[in-house]
């Protein structure tokens, strides 16, 4: 449809397969042969600013497509889809899918020749943005869980933060895995601003700090050309796992000398049976 197009009804006596023509519209006047007023109105409109486009007084609406066509593609192979860069850059869908694979002619697979310069001007401002269900090497993922166990945090903890409340085991940490999603890969880079979660003492239930390892490290763990989701989470909002109470030691783990539980004894009181 041209920019000087004003549709207002259908034409009924349009006799193509594939479309339906609107009165007040170039295509309709060219097409159809259509000499209403609406049509002719619109190819009078459509003259004029062709003449302006030819002389060099108005720039052309379109542009060529094949730069844009490259910059789109290039992200695709960076790992972002259709329809993630349809989000990001706010281009239909039918857009993209024409200007990167084509429209079907006559039996061959045509990509567009040109395209507005509005969506030029989206698409070749969309930058790298993986979606949360994309997938990334593995080998960042690996170095950051390395990097917090050093600094005292468990598999398990990881694991709670990274898959949910009730994992027990980190995907990340199997020897087969070699691929990652972002979201997750996101959340291991933001566990990197937080604080070692206490753990549980088993005889006593009450909570400790572990000991560090080493002190933490000051490498860059962010692979380049892999950054963080636009709608990751803030290091701040990272789903917390909670710390359980401690157990009730009624009838568990009790004093032979004095029949008192163990959790309520000092470290240095000893009792004599």
């Amino acid at each position: 449809m041209s920019v000087t197009d004003r549709p207002t009804v259908p034409n009924d006596t349009c006799e193509h397969k594939v479309a339906d023509h609107m009165h007040g519209t170039h295509a309709c006047y060219v097409l159809d042969r259509c000499r209403c007023p609406d049509c002719s109105a619109s190819n009078a409109a459509y003259e004029r600013s062709r003449s302006l486009w030819l002389a060099g007084v108005k720039p052309h609406p379109y542009t060529d497509a094949r730069p844009v066509r490259a910059h789109v593609k290039s992200l695709m192979d960076e790992g972002m889809g259709l329809k993630r860069i349809r989000d990001v850059s706010g281009v239909p869908s039918g857009v993209l899918w024409k200007l990167v694979y084509g429209k079907k002619v006559k039996g061959r697979q045509r990509p567009s020749k040109q395209v507005r310069r509005d969506t030029a001007r989206k698409l070749l401002a969309t930058h790298l943005d993986l979606a949360a269900g994309a997938k990334v090497p593995v080998v960042e993922a690996r170095s950051i869980v390395d990097e917090l166990i050093a600094r005292g945090w468990t598999k398990t903890s990881i694991a709670r933060h990274v898959h949910g409340p009730h994992a027990v085991a980190l995907q990340v940490a199997q020897p087969h895995r070699t691929e990652i999603t972002v979201g997750h890969l996101a959340i291991l880079r933001q566990l990197l601003y937080r604080p070692v979660p206490d753990r549980i003492h088993g005889p006593t239930g009450r909570p400790y700090t572990p000991k560090p390892k080493r002190p933490p490290s000051d490498v860059d763990f962010t692979t380049p050309g892999v950054p963080i989701p636009t709608n990751a989470q803030p290091p701040t909002a990272v789903r917390s796992v909670p710390v359980p109470p401690p157990p009730s030691m009624a009838g568990k783990l009790t004093c032979r000398g004095c029949g008192r539980p163990l959790a309520d004894h000092r470290i240095t009181e000893r009792c004599v049976a």
